[in-house]
């Protein structure tokens, strides 16, 4: 078969083009350190490629919900940690505020740093993270505890020393109703003292000199009163007057709670409304309602836990109007129609939000929240603020306080029972917080072993052999040249040339 020169021309051109292509593939490669950025250079490899990538994906999203789940849980544990100590002091202080011999003025001069460490205590549970209150549950939005606090309504009336025009309250931390009296120095040129309601010295410091205008009196049960002074001392007379102090309250106003009757389905309708007369012990639960056989009595009312909670039932029904009181001491009014019905169902009245004046209330929900480490595998997150060791913490150190306010000794000696109990509390929360970070911790290690393992083996596979890739684009390189060469000779191949 006789070749001719075009063939073996087009045979060099397509030995050209191959050795220009594997020298594009190996500069590539060689620039980028990988053997292939598209398909078309190695489907299956490619392909091997995008299922490591995939799990790469999965164990980053999965090391995201850790991290997420450590740094809320290293929060929360730093704000329980602080508490603690909060604890510790109050307990501290009711053990020494039960000596019996101490006098209500030392109780008082206490009662300060007890509503110190309330505040303090209602900050921390009201730690944010990342812009989200902590310990509310999923309502981060809102802060877990609230209590406004308020100084109360003042009034004062003038003594006869007419040097003192005016007397105010301006703080009033640990909420004290009380009427203080001002008396003058026989010189009308300080204040003597202030005497409280009992009888007591209740002025920090005194005397305290006066100035012209207004004065400061700082009083050793944390309120502080100011005084204006007309600069002309007055010595016809010590009685500065006396002001008196209603309506202060730690926290805001009790509140017996919001109610939602709700009628029972395809239930009795000759029960057309419930309502809440009185809420005493501030209850919030949920109560079912149940009629007896006839339709002419209340048989039952039982609450959230299963308990039948009317007392002296059943309680016969009269058209209109019909009073329900319960063991746990609220009271409700159900309206009858007076026509009997013998479905016993009498449907669901439901109270929330009750809570106690002079105390803080938990603002949060019951729910908790978790983040998803793997499409089956959740993580609890938080600490909700309703849990035993907030309540206790809360409940403990207004127990002290209002014992210490009331110079009642049995009373300073119950709250030492119940903060050791909230102390404990705190310290196990503490603990288990301590626990799931602990556990969080090592699936972290897991993970962020198991994703260099991927990455590692995603480099393997994507990453170009580079001595091999030199020796290769050499080797191109060479063979291109002599392409080049033997193509430039057969291009002067002429007739003269066959004649010669």
């Amino acid at each position: 078969m006789k070749v001719t020169s075009q063939q073996m021309y087009d045979t060099l051109l397509a030995g050209i083009s191959q050795q220009l292509q594997t020298q594009s593939t190996a500069t590539a490669q060689l620039s980028s350190g990988k053997r292939y950025t598209r398909p078309s250079q190695d489907g299956m490899g490619y392909k091997q490629s995008l299922d490591i990538r995939h799990v790469q994906s999965g164990l980053s999203a999965s090391l995201g919900a850790i991290s997420t789940a450590k740094s809320r849980l290293s929060a929360s544990q730093s704000a329980l940690s602080q508490m603690q100590p909060l604890i510790q002091r109050a307990q501290t202080i009711a053990v020494q505020q039960a000596n019996a011999t101490l006098s209500p003025s030392e109780r008082q001069a206490a009662v300060a740093e007890v509503s110190t460490l309330r505040d303090q205590l209602l900050a921390l549970a009201n730690q944010k993270f990342s812009g989200e209150y902590l310990f509310s549950g999923t309502a981060a939005d809102q802060a877990a505890y609230s209590g406004n606090a308020s100084i109360g309504n003042t009034q004062y009336t003038n003594g006869a020393n007419a040097s003192i025009t005016n007397v105010v309250q301006t703080a009033n931390p640990n909420a004290i109703n009380d009427s203080y009296k001002v008396t003058l120095n026989a010189t009308g040129t300080a204040i003597a003292s202030v005497t409280n309601s009992a009888g007591t010295n209740v002025l920090q410091n005194g005397p305290v000199s006066l100035v012209a205008g207004t004065n400061t009196l700082s009083l050793i049960n944390g309120v502080t009163l100011s005084a204006d002074y007309s600069g002309t001392p007055d010595t016809t007379s010590t009685d500065g007057g006396t002001l008196a102090v209603s309506g202060a309250a730690f926290s805001s106003t009790a509140s017996t709670g919001n109610t939602h009757y709700v009628a029972a389905t395809g239930g009795n309708t000759s029960i057309t409304g419930v309502t809440q007369v009185s809420n005493p012990n501030y209850v919030n639960d949920r109560y079912t309602i149940a009629l007896n056989a006839a339709g002419t009595a209340i048989d039952s009312v039982t609450n959230s836990a299963g308990t039948n909670v009317l007392q002296n039932g059943p309680v016969t029904l009269g058209a209109g109007a019909n009073k329900l009181s319960l063991t746990n001491g609220e009271v409700l009014d159900v309206s009858y129609s007076g026509s009997p019905q013998t479905n016993t169902a009498g449907g669901t009245f439901v109270v929330t939000g009750a809570h106690v004046g002079g105390s803080y209330h938990y603002n949060g929900d019951a729910q908790n929240r978790t983040v998803s480490i793997t499409p089956t595998q959740t993580v609890l997150t938080n600490v909700r603020g309703d849990s035993a060791a907030f309540t206790q913490a809360f409940s403990s150190m207004k127990a002290l306080q209002d014992a210490l306010n009331a110079n009642n000794v049995a009373g300073i000696k119950s709250a030492i029972t119940q903060l050791n109990a909230a102390g404990n509390s705190m310290s196990e929360l503490t603990a288990e917080v301590g626990g799931r970070l602990h556990s969080i911790g090592l699936q972290d290690q897991t993970y962020n072993a198991m994703k260099s393992q991927t990455d590692q083996l995603l480099s393997q596979q994507e990453s170009t052999d580079i001595p091999a890739t030199v020796t290769k684009l050499t080797q191109a390189q060479t063979a291109l040249q002599a392409a080049y060469k033997v193509t430039s000779n057969i291009s002067n191949i002429s007739l003269v040339n066959y004649l010669k």
